[in-house]
């Protein structure tokens, strides 16, 4: 038959774009990166010496209600507890395949051999100097990232083009509340510590309410209501009337629907208009 609905085939991921400046990379301690924040704890069974890949960005167009941009810390871990290098699936080799297919090598090497001892305990090869790493072309730049779901962890900003030096970002910058209960992941990456769900049309969620509306006042009805949510900071703890918002949010329209027949927002010309 001409329609066959088992024959379904999987989502098209959606993903939306930050614009990104580097303010870290380079190899630390556990311990250094328990300092920075970069994990609550010391995760069972790693050491304090273990190396960790410090990669961090900050958003140019996204900042705190405090005024404070967002930090996106991203690439984590070299090694497994085993003592084995990361896969090909993982942070590393992702980030760095995607930064040299713009022409820049990512991966900061250790030319203080701070790491040799703890190569040599795991039976691997000291990090050594990266002859092609120019700093320069990291850290202090800015990126357009295209930022990747991952299972475990934030998203991971993926590069698409490297802006020239001294670019300055004077596009528009949206405000994200962030949740009181915000932590960090046991990979390293800023998350929520908690699975708390929080309905915007019920009790408790006035807040994000709030936050969804300012997200979506003036956006056209037919526009990337999915994206525009995600990068706002909006994740899958959020409801609407006990449904997924982001789940409503993919189809086109729905979401300005429910709203508009709840009284939240009006819509004219095809635009969203928040209610007083």
């Amino acid at each position: 038959m001409a329609y066959d609905p088992t024959q379904a085939g999987d989502p098209i991921p959606r993903k939306f774009k930050n614009v990104v400046k580097c303010i870290a990379n380079e190899i630390i301690t556990m311990a250094e990166a328990v300092s920075r924040g970069r994990y609550r704890q010391l995760p069972d069974g790693v050491g304090e010496n273990e190396p960790y890949w410090d990669l961090c960005f900050e958003t140019l167009d996204a900042r705190r209600t405090d005024g404070t941009p967002l930090s996106l810390a991203t690439a984590g871990r070299l090694y497994t507890k085993e003592g084995k290098m990361q896969d090909n699936t993982q942070r590393p080799y992702r980030l760095s395949v995607a930064f040299a297919g713009l022409g820049i090598s990512l991966f900061p090497g250790d030319p203080e051999a701070k790491f040799d001892a703890f190569c040599a305990s795991i039976n691997q090869e000291p990090f050594g100097t990266n002859p092609s790493y120019d700093a320069s072309k990291v850290v202090g730049r800015v990126f357009l990232v295209e930022m990747e779901e991952m299972e475990i962890g934030r998203d991971m900003p993926l590069p698409i083009t490297a802006e020239p030096e001294g670019y300055l970002y004077t596009g528009k910058v949206r405000e994200v509340t962030p949740r009181a209960d915000s932590g960090v992941n046991p990979d390293g990456a800023v998350a929520p510590v908690s699975n708390d769900l929080v309905d915007i049309v019920k009790p408790g969620g006035e807040d994000a309410l709030k936050q969804v509306l300012g997200l979506l006042d003036g956006q056209a009805v037919d526009a990337e209501v999915f994206d525009l949510l995600r990068a706002g900071g909006i994740d899958n703890r959020t409801l609407f009337d006990g449904e997924s918002l982001l789940g409503i949010a993919v189809n086109d329209g729905a979401l300005a629907q429910k709203l508009e027949e709840s009284g939240h927002i009006t819509i004219t010309d095809g635009k969203i208009g928040v209610t007083a």
